[in-house]
């Protein structure tokens, strides 16, 4: 089959932005776009099949060329199509030099190289008949600046309830929406916008089409508005909070943001038991309102966070 597109290119160098480019025809079903961990592809003169996170989609001729898993830091930073009705080749390159490839290459080939592939999706049948992918043009990572921190997302105030999520799932959806919420005010590149993105789609396995904090912000909340909940009374001197341990990352344009890395909980603790804060982030910026004495001293600016260092008196 020949290439709907006659001659090579590629993606020109702009300004770092999110894109999503359709390859291939509209045959077989279409299968969700999702973050990859691993990939496998199966092809001979077509792609037949590419599994993503071990859900294959296509048939299984041709013949397997294997998967290949992404490593820590890792990420697809190239991609090459064939495609005219269905996907003639693909083949996809990793930031460490590992590479992946089906099907039969032509000259009239398209590349994005300089990228972090966010997400694939696309239809498939007998064939893998089109693909759909997301990513970040111009790509510049962020890189890890504290892992394994503690981190006041939200608090419920003494005299009102404090709702919490009862399963699993909602509650990492929780988790990520008190952050997205805390991230609307900020502007944030479109490499970091992608990178968030990667993080809250595949924790919560939702499916989110784009990658702006208010997209997914709006998502999130749909999500947990069927969820199942309990409510705590918040008696006086007391407060409600919701904490989590997280990453923190900086940008390469200098910014900070943060994403979960554990399921949260929700303790009920008196309002004068600064131990069970001290040492953590406050999303909020003002659990100090509620817990007064943090003010004494406690408080500082670390990676633009409100931080609660210090002993307990």
């Amino acid at each position: 089959m020949q290439s709907n597109v006659q001659n090579a290119v590629t993606d020109p160098a702009a300004t770092s932005c999110t894109l999503t480019r359709s390859f291939g025809g509209m045959g077989g079903d279409p299968f969700t776009r999702r973050p990859i961990d691993e990939v496998g592809l199966r092809g001979s003169k077509y792609v037949d099949q590419i599994t993503i996170n071990t859900h294959p989609h296509g048939d299984y001729g041709g013949d397997s060329v294997g998967s290949m898993s992404l490593g820590v830091d890792e990420y697809i930073s190239e991609v090459t199509v064939c495609s005219g009705d269905l996907i003639d080749y693909f083949e996809l390159v990793t930031n460490k030099g590992n590479r992946l490839r089906a099907g039969t290459p032509n000259p009239g080939f398209q590349q994005l190289s300089g990228i972090c592939v966010l997400a694939i999706g696309g239809r498939a049948g007998k064939y893998v008949d089109g693909l759909d992918i997301m990513y970040v043009r111009n790509y510049q990572p962020s890189t890890v600046v504290e892992s394994n921190a503690k981190f006041v997302l939200r608090y419920t105030a003494p005299g009102t309830k404090m709702t919490q999520y009862t399963e699993s799932s909602t509650k990492t959806v929780d988790a990520f929406e008190s952050v997205t919420t805390s991230m609307l005010n900020q502007k944030y590149s479109a490499s970091v916008e992608g990178e968030y993105y990667v993080k809250a789609t595949a924790s919560t396995a939702l499916e989110i089409e784009r990658t702006d904090t208010e997209t997914i912000k709006h998502e999130l909340v749909r999500e947990l508005k069927t969820a199942t909940t309990t409510e705590i009374e918040i008696g006086q001197g007391q407060v409600g909070l919701l904490m989590v341990q997280g990453t923190i990352m900086r940008g390469a344009d200098g910014t900070h943001w943060m994403y979960p890395t554990s399921l949260p909980n929700y303790p009920v603790i008196s309002t004068s038991d600064l131990s069970a804060v001290l040492g953590c982030y406050d999303l909020t910026g003002t659990l100090a309102v509620q817990m007064s004495g943090l003010q004494d001293g406690h408080a500082s600016d670390r990676y633009g966070y409100r931080y609660y260092s210090g002993t307990a008196r």
